[in-house]
């Protein structure tokens, strides 16, 4: 049987909802404390409660307050779809116990057994089946042959309304193929060759600028990123559509192989990761002939959080702090997945997303690395063609020294000045020069005075020179919740809206 053929039966799954403002990972916290990080609707309280297991939480919410077991995020999915891909026995027997339907399906047609199977959570599996889920697809396999196909979307589903981007984009596959539309055909031979003179003027500008670093139009690829984001529609769902450029069946000249295992790099990362505070991965477009290779993700209606910080400069400490906590959650549990932990390695303001409750996720993994316990890697290629922003680079990745997690927690530190000072670290200077500026030891000045309680401290134990003293993001999360603590206990305003005004 084709991929095509079992395309809607191989669905990507969507379990995690679009959170509000998160709870902290720590159970202690004062009263006055929690309004000011936990939303005021019970559903989405409920889904927060099984994502951290809490069983007495989960049975409150639905029997003293009278929140609906059934309730659908809006992926479709319910606290059952949730529990089901955590592999929480306790939690789906709970749930089921207090009525969740067994059958329910989400958006993509997805029940909690699919989820079960997709994720191997044997227990949770035979569970469920106890108690009369059938399965209604094939379960997915780990064969890397079908790498794609597992969460290959039609691409007929996704709908772009009138994105000027998205007619470029079918423009350029066009190209790639070697077809045109006829009444187009002149001026789109016109438009190929006036891109391909800028292009040319270009790369020669860049191969100056970089010291012959960059000469190549595939390291051009990889030094300027050769991919497009649209926002579009998907089951009445919006999306960010990450385009490639090529599709998958496209010459298999050298651009096609580096472009090709970009878009295979991420996707391996992105199908492994759910969490509230990383940006939701729906699936991809693969497999279609003459059609773009894409990533399907969540659609953030604020944008990224370097717009939010342009436009809002700099953040009082709590709002900061509520920020930061949102980001270490996510690297957190990136740096804590099971097996090998993820390096984000471009961890940035453009690169953390922010939701319709200002909610911060960590988003694009096209920089990011595998990394196996006890182990540390070192990149072959210069950092110029990496594709990271070398203005939040560590210097042991910019040096070409050996590296860890410890990169993120670098990064991290200076995304938290800037929340606090209102500018990007060494705003006068380029780039490069900020990268080289880290690399001899140096750091941006303090110059706000709103760095309350070991706030200032916290970054700079974050971007010591030596990665192995700086703190793991666990760590993080424990101090930046004392220092949250701290600020709200001598301030008269016990509540603080994530627009940072009091109530």
């Amino acid at each position: 049987m084709d991929a095509k053929s079992t395309g809607r039966s191989r669905r990507q799954i969507s379990i995690i909802p679009r959170a509000g403002e998160i709870i902290p990972d720590e159970s202690v916290l004062l009263e006055s404390y929690i309004p000011s990080f936990c939303l005021k609707n019970r559903k989405d309280l409920l889904f927060l409660s099984v994502f951290y297991s809490n069983i007495s939480g989960i049975k409150g919410i639905i029997s003293h307050y009278g929140a609906n077991v059934n309730f659908r995020n809006s992926t479709g999915s319910t606290a059952l779809h949730m529990a089901a891909a955590m592999g929480s026995v306790d939690v789906v027997d709970c749930l089921i116990d207090l009525g969740a339907m067994v059958d329910a399906e989400d958006v993509e047609g997805n029940t909690p057994l699919e989820v079960a199977l997709r994720f191997k959570k044997d227990e949770v599996i035979k569970l469920l089946m106890k108690h009369g889920a059938k399965p209604q697809v094939v379960p997915i396999h780990d064969d890397i042959a079908n790498m794609f196909s597992e969460c290959e979307i039609d691409p007929s589903e996704l709908h772009f309304g009138n994105n000027v981007d998205t007619s470029m984009v079918y423009c350029l596959v066009y190209l790639f193929q070697g077809f045109s539309f006829l009444v187009l055909e002149f001026l789109v031979l016109v438009l190929f060759e006036v891109l391909f003179y800028l292009f040319r003027r270009m790369q020669n500008l860049v191969a100056s600028l970089t010291n012959g670093l960059i000469r190549t139009w595939p390291d051009l690829v990889l030094f300027a990123g050769w991919e497009m984001s649209v926002q579009a529609e998907w089951l009445k769902l919006p999306v960010t559509v990450k385009n490639f450029g090529v599709d998958s069946t496209a010459k298999a000249d050298k651009l096609w192989v580096i472009l090709l295992r970009a878009f295979r790099d991420e996707v391996i990362v992105l199908q492994q990761i759910r969490h509230p505070n990383i940006a939701l991965f729906f699936g991809v477009v693969a497999q279609s002939h003459h059609c773009p290779m894409m990533i399907v993700t969540e659609y953030f209606p604020k944008g990224n959080f370097r717009d939010y910080l342009r436009e809002n400069k700099s953040r009082k400490p709590l709002l900061a702090v509520q920020f930061a906590l949102d980001i270490s959650r996510g690297m957190n549990y990136l740096h804590e997945h099971k097996s090998e932990a993820i390096i984000h390695r471009n961890l940035e303001p453009a690169n953390i997303l922010m939701d319709d409750a200002e909610n911060l996720k960590v988003g694009n993994f096209s920089a990011s690395k595998l990394l196996k316990e006890s182990e540390s890697l070192k990149e072959r290629r210069p950092y110029s063609t990496l594709g990271i922003n070398c203005r939040y680079m560590a210097p042991e990745l910019f040096c070409n020294e050996d590296y860890t997690t410890k990169v993120d927690v670098f990064s991290f530190s200076l995304v938290l000045q800037e929340m606090i000072e209102g500018c990007p670290p060494f705003p006068s200077k380029q780039d490069l020069e900020v990268a080289q500026t880290y690399a001899e030891n140096l750091r941006p000045p303090f110059r706000a005075s709103t760095y309350a309680y070991g706030l200032r401290e916290l970054i700079e134990h974050c971007w010591m020179r030596n990665p192995a003293d700086r703190p793991t993001f666990g760590e993080i999360i424990q101090r930046l919740t004392d220092i949250g603590d701290k600020i709200v206990l001598n301030s008269p305003q016990k509540k603080l809206n994530r627009s940072g005004t009091t109530t």
